[in-house]
């Protein structure tokens, strides 16, 4: 079923092209199949690196949009020649992802001893695992780039933000059956578990549906409760109001204590709607990720206050969370052995005690990268996560951004947070970088404001057409009489 799954989509997501604009396409094939397809399973092609669900929804949606061309409302925007656009904002992008394949290739070159244990041999790197790095690059950022061309007006926006809404609302239900009969869909549907089964029995059961994990899905209803209170803020509909409730009440239930707090944060930056205040904290997140290395052994480091805060709530909780920072701090310790290029991949990285067995566990995302790629794959690859997010804050000390707009800049201002615990950053998020950078490009270039988005207007009618009295025109060429 799984096999089929991953085949059947690249058809699905051909129809859907078909039959939607770009912009309500691009949301949907992505969003879809993030929710549905089967998590670590992937198909083995001969020569190439496994296909799996990432690589499956890239090439779907470069297959879509390679093939299929819908109607559209105006002239198809370029990345490269954006009317209006920084070259500046556009060269410091392409240089980050620049950075990431030609770290990845000195990653490669500088790698190529084996690392010799006490029963098996961890390979060297090589010209095959450059392909595998470049094509699961090419698979993070297509729904980036398609977003920065097809996602950066305000409607655009808030179109994404509704289908955040709808599609976690319908999560919620399989969430529910999952609480009351166990997490198993996954097993049911494609059989097999997509991951550990004991890690989702918590006093009750934490639902993991179709993702990767359970924190995968407290995350997924993090982003619609944000997005269903800016579009309650936005439209003052009570629909989003009711909506936006549900879920929150969803997300308590889910057992994410992390997603809750980040919720919490979010939600109450989006009520004040301070852009001060927002422009603040989403400087400061990016900032702070960016030297987080550094940071994690420098004497500032926050670890010990969020430490208090988890003894303060679970003794239980407190001492997981011990344990992983001192995994950290021996993963850290061995990355820096490599600062520039990091270890590469085959679990070269991690740390193996006498007997060759790994003692490590790798939660975060940053100590993933840092260990793998070093400070050059680091950089490359989260200055393209943080610069659409410091250029659109940039920009508000001249421009009122609506709760929209805000609520995506929170939302993923909130998963740069969780990739210091956790090790995902969802396609769905990957849109909305692209489509704040989108906007980044074009914002402040001209007079206008998000009330006036930078658009031109509608013709006027030909008031000589219309079927009210007007005055005579002066000089018009035409007899009185």
């Amino acid at each position: 079923m799984a096999l089929f799954a991953l085949c059947l989509w690249p058809l699905i997501a051909l129809v859907i092209a078909a039959r939607m604009p770009r912009p309500a396409a691009l949301v949907w094939m992505t969003i879809l199949p993030y929710m549905f397809l089967p998590e670590n399973y992937n198909i083995d092609l001969p020569g190439l690196p496994p296909l799996e669900k990432s690589t499956v929804i890239a090439g779907s949606l470069i297959l879509a949009f390679a093939l299929i061309h819908p109607p559209e409302r105006g002239p198809r925007p370029k990345l490269i020649r954006m009317e209006n656009a920084r070259p500046w904002l556009q060269g410091l992008l392409w240089v980050a992802i620049a950075g990431v394949f030609i770290g990845a290739f000195l990653t490669i070159r500088s790698n190529s001893d084996p690392i010799i244990l006490f029963d098996k041999i961890i390979p060297s790197t090589g010209m095959r695992d450059l392909l595998r790095i470049s094509i699961n690059t090419v698979a993070r950022l297509t729904p980036f780039l398609l977003a920065i061309m097809y996602l950066r007006t305000e409607e655009d926006r808030t179109n994404l933000l509704r289908a955040c809404v709808i599609a976690g609302l319908i999560y919620t239900l399989f969430m529910l059956l999952e609480m009351r009969l166990s997490p198993q869909l996954h097993n049911w549907v494609y059989g097999f578990h997509q991951h550990s089964f004991s890690q989702h029995v918590r006093g009750g059961f934490r639902p993991k549906v179709f993702l990767g994990h359970g924190l995968q899905v407290g995350f997924f209803i993090l982003t619609a409760v944000v997005s269903a209170l800016a579009l309650w803020k936005q439209t003052g509909k009570a629909r989003w109001g009711v909506a936006m409730l549900w879920l929150v009440f969803m997300l308590l239930l889910s057992r994410n204590l992390g997603a809750v707090l980040i919720a919490i944060v979010l939600c109450g930056l989006l009520i004040l709607n301070i852009q001060k205040l927002t422009r603040a904290v989403v400087i400061t997140v990016c900032i702070m990720l960016l030297a987080y290395p550094s940071i994690r052994v420098s004497p500032i480091s926050p670890v010990g206050p969020v430490l208090a805060l988890a003894e303060s709530i679970s003794a239980d909780r407190a001492q997981s969370f011990g344990f992983r920072l001192k995994n950290e701090d021996q993963l850290l310790e061995k990355a820096m052995e490599r600062p520039l290029f990091g270890w590469g991949g085959w679990g070269r990285n991690l740390i193996y005690n006498e007997r060759g067995r790994d003692i490590s566990i790798t939660d975060g995302l940053w100590i993933i990268v840092v260990g793998s790629w070093g400070w050059v794959g680091y950089l490359s690859f989260f200055t393209i996560l943080c610069l659409p997010l410091l250029a659109v804050a940039w920009q508000t000390r001249r421009v009122r951004l609506t709760p929209v707009t805000t609520g995506m800049l929170l939302i993923t201002t909130g998963n740069l947070v969780d990739v210091i615990p956790n090790a995902f950053i969802s396609p769905i998020s990957w849109l909305m970088f692209g489509g704040l950078f989108g906007y980044a490009l074009t914002l402040g270039r001209a007079p206008e404001t998000e009330a006036n988005p930078v658009h031109p207007p509608p013709p006027q009618a030909d008031r000589r057409f219309s079927r009210f009295p007007t005055k005579p025109r002066q000089n018009a060429g035409l007899s009185s009489r």
